[in-house]
C-alpha cells in the first residue's frame, strides 16, 4: 500500500513539473513575439535603407517585420534564405503594407525621434553609466572586500 501512494505521489509530482515546464515554455514564447513586434520598427527603417533587399536583414529583423506587418509568424529555426523568402512573398502578395508601415514608423513622433537618434549614431543613453566588460575599482575575481 506505501509503495502505490509513493508511485502517485511520484506520478503527481511529474504532472506538476511537466504542467510548469510547459507554462514557462508559453511565457518564453509569448515573451519573444512581444519582442519581435518592438524590433519591428528598427527593421522596417533598416529595410528601407537596404533599398527593400530583404537579405540584408537579420534572421530577427525579418520575423519581427512579417510579424507586425502582416500578422505572420515565421519560424526563426529556418535558414536565412527561406525566411527572405516567405517575407517577399508576403511583401509582393501585400504590397501596400510595407510602404504604409515604413510611413507609418516616419510619422509616428516617438518613433521618429528614437529612429532620428539611432541614425545619427546618438547614444547618450549610457552616459555615466559603467561598461559592463570593465572592472570597477578593485572587483576583480576572488576580491570581496574581506582581506
Amino acid at each position: 500500500m506505501k509503495r502505490l501512494k509513493e508511485q502517485n505521489d511520484l506520478a503527481q509530482s511529474l504532472s506538476c513539473i511537466q504542467r510548469a515546464q510547459q507554462h514557462a515554455k508559453k511565457a518564453k514564447k509569448e515573451a519573444d513575439v512581444a519582442g519581435l513586434f518592438d524590433k519591428a520598427p528598427c527593421a522596417l527603417l533598416k529595410l528601407e535603407k537596404k533599398n527593400l533587399d530583404a537579405s540584408k536583414l537579420t534572421k530577427d529583423e525579418i520575423c519581427s517585420i512579417a510579424h507586425r506587418c502582416f500578422a505572420t509568424t515565421l519560424d526563426k529555426s529556418q535558414k536565412k534564405p527561406k525566411l527572405v523568402d516567405e517575407l517577399n512573398g508576403l511583401v509582393a502578395k501585400h504590397p501596400q503594407v510595407l510602404p504604409t508601415s515604413i510611413v507609418e514608423v516616419r510619422t509616428t513622433p516617438a518613433l521618429a525621434v528614437a529612429m532620428a537618434n539611432e541614425e545619427n549614431g546618438d547614444d547618450d543613453d549610457d552616459e555615466g553609466e559603467e561598461d559592463e566588460n570593465e572592472e570597477v575599482d578593485g572587483g576583480g575575481i576572488g576580491n570581496y572586500g574581506d582581506e
